[in-house]
């Protein structure tokens, strides 16, 4: 057997180490995330992808991919690469070569994500909040957080000690990965009463402050033991006015000489004494009840979207015949009939504490139907024409309120734009046509709202719609029924 020289069995010993330290790299690598941190709060982040270093390497190979194709191939004598990619999920692999240039080993392909950098913002935040302490050991603030992933953390802040309560953020709907972004709600442990602040920070490390949240807290358990002890007073100070008056009463009959009828204005006076003492007591407790109760506000801005249908009955006058094609010789009226029409809408009306309120809508409708020509002797003209009405129209509302957060009247004028399009179809000896046509319309109605829920309305109204056209005298009436969310 040759015997190995002094410098292979170095070289022998070297490669051993190499390979046992890509092993330890490939098992400790794992899974990688880096955020693709945008420019954000005068701040600007950047990428880097790290691995383990091994001492005996002279340089690394780091290949990029994404869907299979290689995107960037670094050389580097470090440990570490800085990149500049959009967010998407990437893989990479690392190739370490010896100081003879020579390939020691390559790691398998190690999936990393760039996500971006968001700052958490608050929605629909309350800036008072009351909570029992009888009723548990936690607490949800008022408050949504949107532009968050589940990894991110949530603090409350007492704005005048400095005291720190780390919470939980309950995420809403599928947004549960590092990476993925959504909305949540934050819970805390019981805290005590005063001025707090929440505060978000995102695994990116952007991070996001509220306005002063003031918390106050009750025990609805003190307050009916306190009802109880009130009530209890009442009756004992009852008792004690009338043992008082009758002890009066006595000793004048005692030492008094008085007709009866002086007696009975006695006994009538006892009797006022009393009853306003019992009043008294009562009132002080009512105003008691009534400062302990906590009173939330309504949170809904009055933003609605609706979806819905309406019946379109064509007036009297009406006449779309006059937009018939040039090669149709029937004049006449449509006739008087009634077609389904699709609606949808979006409004918003300010949710003030005002008797009448104003508000807009921005909706959009459409129907059709046809009109089929008498026979003919000469066939060749018989034809029929279907006519597409659509429009879309801006309406301002007056809401008068008839019951509170239940009941609303909307009062509703506006205008728009509408279409037609008309087909004409001949039975033999030429091709369809075709023509549109496009026109000013006005509209005015009125609308009941039904609130049965917090976040849903139903509106049930009808409208006047006009053509404004000197060409055309086309006029219908539409009823409708709407169903959608409150925001």
């Amino acid at each position: 057997m040759k015997k190995m020289s002094l410098c292979g069995l170095l070289i022998r010993r070297i490669r051993k180490i190499q390979i046992l330290l890509i092993f330890l790299i490939i098992a400790w690598a794992g899974e990688t995330m880096l955020f693709a941190q945008e420019e954000a709060a005068a701040s600007k982040f950047k990428q880097r992808l790290e691995w383990s270093a091994d001492k005996n390497a002279f340089e690394y190979k780091v290949e990029i991919r994404s869907d299979g194709n290689i995107l960037q191939t670094f050389n580097t004598s470090d440990n570490f690469v800085n990149l500049n990619l959009p967010a998407g999920n990437y893989d990479y692999r690392v190739t370490v070569y010896d100081f003879l240039g020579r390939q020691q080993d390559v790691s398998a392909w190690q999936k990393f994500e760039i996500s971006k950098a968001n700052l958490p913002a608050f929605n629909n935040m309350q800036k008072t909040a009351d909570f029992d302490i009888a009723a548990g050991d936690k607490i949800t603030l008022p408050v949504e957080v949107d532009n968050i992933s589940a990894a991110a953390k949530v603090s409350l802040v007492n704005t005048e000690t400095g005291e720190t309560v780390a919470g939980t953020l309950v995420m809403q709907g599928a947004a549960t990965g590092m990476s993925e972004i959504g909305s949540a709600h934050a819970e805390f442990p019981l805290v005590s009463s005063g001025e707090w602040k929440l505060v978000v920070t995102n695994p990116s490390g952007l991070s996001a402050e509220s306005e002063g949240i003031t918390i106050k807290t009750h025990d609805s358990k003190a307050i009916t033991l306190a009802k109880a002890e009130e009530k209890k007073r009442a009756e004992e100070a009852k008792k004690e006015a009338e043992q008082q008056v009758a002890k009066e009463l006595h000793t004048n009959k005692m030492y008094v000489l008085v007709e009866d009828d002086e007696e009975e204005d006695e006994e009538a006076d006892a009797a006022e004494l009393i009853e306003e003492v019992v009043e008294e007591t009562e009132e002080e407790i009512k105003e008691e009840l009534e400062d302990a109760a906590p009173r939330r506000p309504y949170r809904v801005i009055g933003l609605e979207v609706k979806a819905g249908a309406g019946l379109v009955a064509n007036l009297f006058d009406s006449d779309l015949l006059s937009l018939k094609n040039e090669d149709a010789f029937f004049k006449g009226d449509m006739p008087n009939n009634i077609t389904l029409a699709p609606l949808a809408a979006i409004s918003y009306v300010p949710n003030f504490d005002w008797r009448i309120k104003p508000g807009i809508e921005l909706s959009a409708s459409g129907f059709y139907y046809f009109y089929r020509s008498p026979g003919y002797k000469n066939l060749e003209w018989e034809y029929y024409q279907k006519f597409c009405y659509n429009n879309v129209q801006l309406t301002l509302i007056g809401q008068v309120k008839l019951l509170p957060q239940k009941i609303f009247l909307d009062v509703r004028a506006g205008g728009g734009i509408t279409e037609i399009l008309m087909a004409t179809y001949y039975a033999q000896g030429r091709g369809p046509t075709e023509k549109a046509f496009t026109y000013a319309k006005m509209n005015a109605g009125l609308a009941f709202e039904f609130v049965p829920f917090k976040y849903l309305v139903i509106e049930v109204g009808g409208d006047y719609n006009k053509i404004l056209s000197s060409k055309i005298n086309y006029s219908y009436l539409m009823p409708y029924l709407e169903v959608g969310v409150r925001f």
